[in-house]
C-alpha cells in the first residue's frame, strides 16, 4: 500500500512540475529616464507584477539601466518609482525585452486644514489643477483628495514637466 501511494505521489509531482520546468525565463531590460530631458534616473525601483502579485523587484544602476527575469507566462506589469517623479505602470507585451520608461516630475501638496477654532478639519476636499500655458493647454488637469481625520493632506500629484 505504501509503495502504491509513494508511486502515485511521485507521478503527481512530475505532472505538476513538468509545465513549470518547460517555462523559459524571459529577460526584461531597459532604462529609466526623466521625461523632460531623457536624462538617466539612477536607482529607480522597478517592481514586476504577474497577475497582481509582485514577483521581482530591482533598482536601476547608475545609468538608469535595469534587468529582471520573469519565469511567468502571465501578463506582466512593471511599476517604476523614484523620489520626485510620478509612478509609472507599464504593461509588458510578451515580445518586448528592452524598453525605455520615461518618468515625469511629480509634486506633493502637504499641509493642514483647520477650522476657526484651530482644530483639524476632516474630509475637506483639496483640488489641484495643472495647466500647461506654454503648450496652449486651455483645459487644466484636475487632481482631488480630502483631508484625513486630523485635517492633514500629503498627496503626490503627477503634474508633469513644464507646468505652472
Amino acid at each position: 500500500m505504501n509503495r502504491r501511494l509513494w508511486a502515485t505521489a511521485c507521478l503527481v509531482a512530475v505532472v505538476v512540475a513538468l509545465p513549470l520546468a518547460q517555462r523559459s525565463p524571459s529577460p526584461i531590460g531597459g532604462r529609466i529616464v526623466a521625461a523632460e530631458d531623457s536624462r538617466a534616473l539612477p536607482r529607480a525601483r522597478v517592481a514586476v507584477f504577474a497577475d497582481g502579485r509582485q514577483v521581482e523587484s530591482v533598482f536601476a544602476d547608475d545609468r538608469g539601466r535595469f534587468n529582471v527575469v520573469s519565469g511567468s507566462d502571465a501578463t506582466l506589469v512593471l511599476s517604476v518609482t523614484k523620489a520626485g517623479y510620478a509612478v509609472q505602470h507599464v504593461m509588458m507585451p510578451m515580445s518586448l525585452s528592452e524598453l525605455i520608461v520615461k518618468l515625469p516630475r511629480a509634486v506633493s501638496i502637504s499641509g493642514r486644514v483647520a477650522d476657526p477654532n484651530g482644530e483639524g478639519a476632516v474630509d475637506v476636499p483639496i483640488v489641484a489643477r495643472r495647466q500647461d500655458v506654454a503648450a496652449g493647454d486651455s483645459t487644466p488637469a484636475q487632481f482631488e483628495t480630502v483631508t484625513d481625520d486630523l485635517g492633514v493632506t500629503d498627496t503626490p500629484f503627477d503634474f508633469g514637466s513644464g507646468t505652472q
